[in-house]
């Protein structure tokens, strides 16, 4: 026969055997990985997300992102920019908080066991087992941790928790757990559950998080979570600038203008109040708008930050910025940018680049190595010391304007400082008044 008419006539089922694979490949390997391992492999739970590799080294995260924007950049200009969505197992602020836990194992160790220790007498007994196991436990301990709700962090002279918040909390931990350990598979699953072992869970959760049964550990908790929640929404700050500033169209879930410490649906599903961050956008751009006000505006944003205007303020400006041009930060050019000096390793910066338009983006990194107590604010423009950032011969010198305070700055060589930018705002993102270089 003709060869050639042979694999005509094989192309068809050849096509519908790998669009079938397709459609089977992509669920088999979410229910296993996504929604099987993520929940037993727990290591570090900021990690354990849709698309992660938990095991992977961090040894050179900075330098692997660098090189994914490049490639986004150059072949997905278009592709979807995003940190949270309807299926993410933890918010990205979640997930930001969290990561403060990788700049203080041997704290956060011995934390978790004095926890363990405390709440030993709310685990059940049950067919010779303690329950629940040391891994839900570890689990469920970060889940606590990286969602605490900001209105549960009382200021630490008051030492009072919101009865009816604490409640509200409680009640989504708990079904969060019977979901976790659901998708986990090791001990109940959606279609063998163990009643035994999810009453335990249940009567668990229930008793750690109850005033009158918790004893010391709500006060530890909340101590401990006082201690890394700045740090977290500094991390989250950050992120939200590396994200809508990179290469690709970015996407923001519902409610994420605002601080979102949300889990895995159905906890991610709850209604967002637009009604509040319109209000709150409408009079951060009136204070932003009037050059008296801006200062103060920028100052209580930065000292208080859990009110989030902060990550309001930033995400807005930045979109403002996009719509302005968008040719650069969609199609624009991605160019690397090294920081130096003796901090330079926590600092992540980048530039764009497209025709006239040029965008540097400048956003710290692990946070919590510089923040003190007991107010855990960035650090000034003199404790950053020699830090700068060396800008690639495709970044023009020249005058240039931070998107987020309105401050201008005059870059005339390679060697930029990076206190002076993040005097105002801790991040910063500057735009060219002119690229002539």
């Amino acid at each position: 026969s003709d060869p050639a008419m042979r694999t005509a006539e094989l192309e068809g089922p050849r096509r519908r055997f790998v669009q079938r694979f397709q459609q089977l490949s992509g669920p088999a390997a979410a229910k296993g990985v996504e929604d099987t391992a993520f929940y037993v492999y727990v290591p570090l739970l900021s990690r354990d997300e849709v698309g992660g590799a938990p095991g992977a080294p961090v040894t050179r995260a900075a330098g692997d992102l660098h090189a994914a924007n490049l490639h986004r950049a150059d072949c997905w200009p278009h592709t979807m920019l995003t940190v949270t969505t309807h299926d993410t197992k933890r918010s990205a602020d979640v997930r930001a908080r969290l990561d403060v836990l990788s700049e203080l194992p041997d704290e956060w160790e011995g934390c978790v066991y004095r926890w363990r220790r405390l709440n030993r007498r709310h685990r059940a007994l049950v067919g010779g087992r303690r329950l629940p196991d040391a891994n839900t436990e570890w689990l469920l301990y970060q889940t606590l941790v990286g969602a605490w709700p900001l209105e549960l962090l009382p200021p630490e002279e008051a030492g009072v928790l919101d009865v009816d918040a604490l409640a509200a909390f409680r009640e989504r931990i708990a079904e969060y757990a019977q979901k976790a350990a659901r998708e986990a598979k090791a001990h109940t699953s959606w279609v063998d559950p163990d009643p035994e072992f999810e009453g335990a869970l249940d009567r668990f959760v229930e008793r750690v998080l109850s005033i009158g049964a918790a004893g010391d550990f709500l006060a530890e908790l909340t101590r401990f979570v006082r201690r890394i929640a700045r740090a977290g929404l500094w991390n989250a700050v950050s992120r939200t600038v590396a994200q809508l500033a990179s290469p690709g169209v970015p996407d923001i879930y519902q409610g994420d203008e605002l601080w979102t410490f949300s889990l895995v649906d159905p906890d991610n599903r709850r209604p967002v109040d637009f009604d509040r961050r319109r209000t709150m956008l409408e009079d951060i751009a009136e204070r932003f708008g009037d050059p008296d006000r801006r200062p103060a505006l920028l100052r209580a944003m930065v000292e208080a930050p859990e009110d989030g205007r902060l990550k309001l303020h930033v995400t807005h400006r930045l979109l403002a910025a996009r719509r302005a041009d968008p040719a650069l930060f969609v199609g624009g050019a991605y160019h690397p940018v090294a920081a130096r000096g003796r901090h330079g390793g926590q600092v992540f910066a980048f530039g764009r680049r497209n025709g006239s338009g040029a965008a540097l983006a400048i956003v710290p990194r692990l946070w919590a190595r510089r923040l003190a107590p007991p107010a855990y604010l960035p650090p000034d423009a003199a404790a950053w010391g020699d830090t700068h950032v060396a800008l690639p011969p495709a970044l023009p010198g020249g005058r240039w304007t931070d998107a987020l305070t309105g401050s201008s700055f005059l870059l005339d060589d390679a060697h930029v400082p990076v206190g002076p930018l993040l005097e105002r705002l801790p991040v910063t993102l500057l735009l060219a008044e002119s690229a002539h270089r």
